[in-house]
């Protein structure tokens, strides 16, 4: 117990960014549409890595695990996830009406090459489209990456939208992922 707690704040330390933020490593674009097609609200928001999505990344890169999946699935929920949340702690996922999980596969065709933008370097993900609902979804407050479109999935990473949603009747919701190393020099 002492040691996963350890190990956990140290996983925080170390991942965190220069400016001493959560630890992250990507963020999303997403865009709220009326059932016109227009804009409701647009936002980039960076994410929060959970725990098992953590587990994940050191696994592969200092173990040789290969655990990461073929694609990465994106879901939507309610309430405030925890860091140490697993996908059976998470609630108010939309079901039917229109909603099914966006799915990236991890390739070239999904995602783009990286480059430096800045003094960061990105990969971007293509923009997926939850809906349009054909009746509305309950509340949403948070996107999640995930490893499955189901029960056994783990979480990668969480995005709290800027606001909890209600996705209408007509309406859908945007989303491109972007991977992203931040303090990168050139």
């Amino acid at each position: 117990m002492i040691w996963t707690q350890g190990r956990r704040w140290l996983l925080r330390w170390a991942l965190r960014d220069l400016a001493g933020r959560a630890p992250h490593i990507s963020a999303i674009e997403a865009t709220h549409h009326w059932p016109d097609g227009s804009v409701k609200w647009r936002a980039e928001i960076e994410n929060r890595l959970f725990y098992e999505g953590i587990d994940l990344l050191l696994e592969f890169a200092y173990r040789g695990v290969d655990n990461f999946p073929a694609a990465w699935y994106g879901r939507l929920f309610g309430g405030a996830p925890a860091d140490d949340d697993t996908i059976t702690d998470l609630t108010g996922e939309p079901g039917g009406n229109g909603y099914a999980a966006l799915t990236w596969t991890r390739n070239t065709t999904d995602w783009g090459a990286v480059t430096l933008v800045g003094s960061e370097k990105q990969t971007r993900g293509v923009k997926k489209t939850f809906g349009p609902a054909t009746a509305d979804w309950p509340t949403v407050t948070t996107f999640v990456l995930a490893t499955a479109s189901d029960g056994t999935a783990k979480l990668w990473a969480r995005f709290t939208l800027p606001e909890p949603i209600t996705v209408l009747a007509g309406e859908d919701l945007d989303v491109r992922p972007i991977g992203v190393v931040r303090g990168v020099t050139s």
